[in-house]
């Protein structure tokens, strides 16, 4: 047995002898204190913060999709819709549906609310944009949707809550008093790891290799037999503004653009670009307008103009995606 055992253990009985022998070991207790802070104590103390702001959040998104009750164009693909989403409203008694949007995350705290849909169909108005946030992540673990817009009223869906962790997911009913189908719409849920799926149109804009227009690049693609599609935009323009949110945030263009090889460029007339009005006369387009011109490679081969049919009919995704496909078919 070593010595510094043998001395603790020695330590150690004194100790409890003299507990003993007293009766119970005497600790100091302190006097309550009396003195109350003043101001600038009190200014001092740290501030004591409430059990969520120690919470640490979980790496979660949540995501949105609107799904009409609607049949799908024949000649046209819509978004996918999950087995999950058509079984559950099929259960509800739904045998048409057309999904509008992809998965569209939600803007978490500071972050605008995120919009989702801008609330046409095929180029034609339904209702009222559409935007959606995270309202509130509780200390249930739980996490509430705020989505509103749909219609002139203002209908929204406010308060559908699911558990926050990746692969909850539930539908939720929306009735706008307009529209298709007596305005109703439905949206899907869906939690997913902290990851955007689709997160905001300058991301999906990025994937669309933009080049800046000029006379002279776009004659020398036309020499080189290159497909070209042109975007014609403003900043003051709105329908410009919309087609960048939907049509050029569509996978299936961003696809179309870059899988059949098309030359992108954008001619912007926000400052009314003299050089891009000769080019829209050129084509024989209007003026002061969001346009799409595409070149097919021949240069014997007339350029296809799209533009609004009307101040209520927006170029939709089909328009492009056809103008698209025709253009290259003529460059074989």
């Amino acid at each position: 047995m070593s010595k510094y055992f043998i001395i603790r253990s020695l330590a150690i009985a004194l100790a409890l002898l003299l507990i003993n022998h007293n009766g119970s070991a005497q600790v100091p207790v302190p006097e309550p204190s009396t003195h109350e802070l003043t101001e600038v104590e009190k200014t001092a103390l740290p501030e004591r913060k409430s059990s969520d702001e120690f919470r640490p959040r979980r790496h979660t998104y949540v995501y949105a999709k609107i799904v009409l009750p609607m049949k799908e164009p024949v000649d046209a693909a819509s978004f996918l819709i999950e087995s999950w989403i058509a079984k559950s409203l099929r259960n509800r008694g739904e045998t048409q549906l057309r999904a509008v949007t992809d998965w569209v995350r939600l803007a978490e705290d500071e972050e605008n609310s995120a919009l989702m849909w801008m609330a046409t169909v095929d180029g034609k108005y339904w209702g009222c944009p559409v935007y959606g946030r995270v309202a509130k992540r509780t200390t249930a673990d739980m996490v509430k949707v705020d989505l509103t817009g749909w219609s002139p009223v203002g209908a929204e869906i406010t308060g559908d809550t699911l558990p926050n962790e990746s692969g909850s997911r539930r539908i939720a009913a929306v009735d706008t008093g307009t529209g298709d189908q007596d305005g109703r719409a439905f949206v899907a849920l869906l939690v997913g790891p902290g990851r955007a799926i689709h997160d905001h149109a300058e991301e999906n804009l990025a994937a669309i290799p933009w080049r800046d227009f000029s006379s002279p690049k776009l004659n020398a693609l036309r020499v080189q037999t290159k497909p070209v599609l042109i975007f014609c935009r403003a900043e003051w323009d709105v329908t410009s503004r919309i087609l960048e949110r939907t049509v050029l945030t569509d996978r299936r263009v961003i696809e179309a653009v870059n899988q059949l090889e098309f030359v992108p460029l954008r001619a912007d007339f926000t400052d009314l670009s003299k050089e891009i009005d000769r080019l829209l006369r050129d084509v024989g387009a209007r003026l002061g307008e969001a346009t799409f011109v595409v070149y097919p490679g021949p240069k014997k081969v007339a350029p296809i103009v799209i533009q609004s049919k009307s101040a209520s009919e927006f170029i939709s995704t089909s328009d492009l995606l056809d103008a698209l496909k025709r253009a290259r078919k003529a460059n074989e």
